[in-house]
């Protein structure tokens, strides 16, 4: 009789096949010799994410490339104060880091989940704002979001969140929710001199529409790392714009 196949072992293969595909894949898409190296380096953290059966909320890293996060590590400080757009992993790995976090959410079922686990943990410096989305028929590409969920859908409430805060206020900020080019816009004014604000998928060349004067390097140092992140197979970029005055 001819031995059964392992088929807990094709898929765990398979997964392997197609995290080297999204390797090529990615190469080709941002021409770059760092992805492949990052993909070798990346692989064993990316591997774990995969195969442990996690709560993601019990996973302590923000859903951005692994080398950011070895970045975002490195300039954490638990005097800083951080904003975010779009809550989850990311909020808990800075509430652990940090003195204290403001993020706004946009998904109700998801920023109850978030809140549930922050009183449960007793995590005491998180401030999370639901903030949802509105229908319309006016597209305001500002206020707009890429994903074709949320087609119609007008995010400027939830951009404009940050608005009723002070200048200058933040360390951090993180775009990495709706509405990434208006976030983008009402937040480089709340970061201090000297911050960082992470655009995450920022090789969509659309969230820097209007926002091109991030790139002038008189005003912000700039540096974006390519590679895999978390529970998936693409390839990302998240950027870093530190701010010089």
């Amino acid at each position: 009789m001819k031995k059964a196949f392992n088929l807990p072992f094709i898929w765990e293969l398979r997964k392997i096949t197609l995290y080297f595909l999204f390797t090529i894949k990615a190469l080709r898409k941002f021409k770059k010799a760092s992805v492949l190296s990052n993909a070798f380096s990346d692989f064993p953290i990316w591997w774990k994410s995969i195969k442990r059966n996690l709560n993601p909320l019990d996973y302590d890293r923000p859903w951005i490339t692994f080398e950011a996060k070895n970045f975002l590590d490195s300039i954490l400080n638990s005097k800083m104060s951080v904003f975010e757009y779009g809550a989850g992993c990311s909020t808990l790995y800075f509430s652990r880091r940090v003195k204290a976090i403001y993020s706004v959410e946009n998904n109700k079922e998801w920023f109850e989940s978030l809140n549930k686990y922050i009183k449960e943990n007793r995590i005491d410096n998180v401030n999370i704002h639901l903030v949802e989305g509105i229908s319309t028929n006016e597209i305001n590409t500002t206020y707009s979001s890429l994903s074709s969920d949320y087609r119609n859908i007008n995010f400027e409430d939830y951009v404009k969140v940050i608005d009723t805060f002070p200048d200058m206020l933040f360390d951090i900020i993180l775009v990495d929710g709706r509405a990434r080019a208006g976030c983008i816009k009402h937040a480089v004014t709340k970061l201090k001199k000297g911050g960082y604000l992470i655009v995450d998928n920022s090789e969509r060349k659309e969230y820097f529409r209007g926002n091109d004067y991030l790139f002038d390097p008189y005003q912000w140092s700039y540096c974006a790392f390519i590679g895999a992140i978390p529970f998936a197979f693409e390839f990302s970029q998240t950027s870093f714009f530190q701010k010089k005055y």
